[in-house]
């Protein structure tokens, strides 16, 4: 009979432990669970990736956690989680946790406060007030999607060191200073992918062996595919990104000989990148200095060994040949929200410095201009260095494509 009694015990016990881990559906913090005396929020809409509850009106107590409810009759179904961000224009903005969407937020539900309960903030007299951004750990739960596209110039140069201190010995650009354009794309379906695409180009002056000046023309396009992992380490502020890149570059020149050669390149490697995020990727901050304020800065790598190059003109290095290409960018990004706007609210600002070191290796027969008397050695070697400052200016959307074909 004792042991019956043990095995009931048990039973039991793991029947509140399950129902305890289905009512939240996903790990919650330390603090969080349901205070039976707090008070419930009404959902009023939702925008631009936050669900909007109405505000109290009249003092209450709630974290920045909340579990969404939907009212049915005398029951309710646990649909979401989320986590308060701001106050804006009367309304309390709270992200969703992604991964704990059972359905989404409809106005009529409501939004029941977890935790440890505090003093609900007042609404300022200002439009915005600051974001509750604490030293503790900011949210773990997964991240919205978004759009982004930059528009800006490098401000920079270009250097060639060649073996034989001749092949391409013109190919300096002091003055390097192409336009610069960058799309990104995280996805909300599936938040950890990504998706970026970075150009730059432009037209140059180069010497010819005779000194005789003309245009120049340089293409480089990366496009890499990303994974985004969630924020962690330094109180779950840096994100690490994995890419996976693919590159193609042109360089076209009208100098016929081998003081300047026009070459095309094709390969693909791999990269890391590390973001330090100040605040939510979609937050809308209309404080600051002229009407940004500080979102996040990073530290990027590629390495790529897998790359091809070929010239294209009548004189060659080789019949085969194989680039290093090592891509690096440091840069720090703010952003403004501007109500005044209509679809483009969130401008973004970027500022950073980067280069590319592209270390050549040629074998074969090599090739010359008729007209020339320099004959290039076979097996010759070179490396060109790219450093550059550049600034962009472009904007930032929630993806509402992904989130409209998500399951609620």
């Amino acid at each position: 009979m004792g042991k019956h009694n043990s095995i009931r015990f048990v039973i039991r016990i793991l029947t509140a432990v399950v129902g305890a881990a289905l009512l939240v559906s996903a790990p919650l913090p330390a603090s969080a669970q349901f205070d039976p005396k707090g008070k419930s929020l009404s959902v009023d809409s939702d925008r631009e990736g936050f669900i909007l509850l109405d505000l109290p009106t009249s003092k209450m107590k709630l974290s920045p956690f909340v579990v969404f409810v939907r009212p049915n009759g005398a029951d309710f179904e646990i649909i979401a989680r989320g986590k308060v961000e701001t106050i804006q224009d009367g309304k309390i903005l709270v992200s969703l946790d992604r991964e704990s969407i059972i359905k989404f937020p409809l106005k009529g539900d409501l939004a029941v406060p977890l935790g440890t309960p505090k003093d609900w903030p007042k609404d300022s007299d200002e439009r915005v007030v600051d974001p509750p951004i604490r030293d503790e750990e900011l949210s773990e739960f997964p991240d919205p999607g978004f759009f982004e596209l930059q528009y800006g110039s490098f401000f920079g140069s270009l250097d060639t060191t060649p073996s034989d201190n001749v092949t391409n010995g013109y190919k300096d650009i002091k003055s390097y200073r192409p336009d610069y354009f960058k799309l990104t794309y995280f996805t909300d379906m599936f938040w950890h992918l990504g998706l970026q695409v970075e150009h730059w180009g432009g037209e140059f002056p180069t010497k010819t062996y005779y000194r005789n000046q003309g245009p120049s023309t340089d293409s480089v396009t990366n496009l890499s595919f990303n994974y985004r992992f969630s924020r962690r380490w330094y109180q779950n502020r840096i994100r690490p990104i994995l890419r996976l890149v693919v590159t193609t570059s042109q360089f076209k020149t009208i100098n016929p000989d081998e003081a300047v050669l026009s070459t095309s390149m094709t390969g693909y490697g791999v990269g890391a990148k590390f973001e330090y995020e100040a605040t939510p990727l979609l937050f809308a901050p209309r404080v600051g200095r002229m009407g940004f304020a500080f979102t996040h800065a990073f530290i990027g790598l590629d390495v790529l060994p897998m790359v091809t190059p070929e010239d294209t003109g009548t004189t060659t290095r080789g019949t085969n040949g194989g680039v290093f290409i090592t891509d690096f960018k440091l840069g720090a990004s703010a952003m403004g929200y501007f109500d005044w706007i209509p679809v483009f609210k969130r401008i973004t600002l970027e500022a950073g410095y980067g280069g590319r070191i592209s270390k050549f290796k040629f074998s074969g027969q090599t090739s010359k201009n008729p007209s020339d008397f320099y004959v290039i050695p076979e097996g010759t070697t070179s490396t060109e260095v790219t450093h550059f400052f550049y600034v962009t200016l472009g904007f930032r959307l929630p993806d509402e494509l992904g989130r409209a074909l998500k399951p609620r």
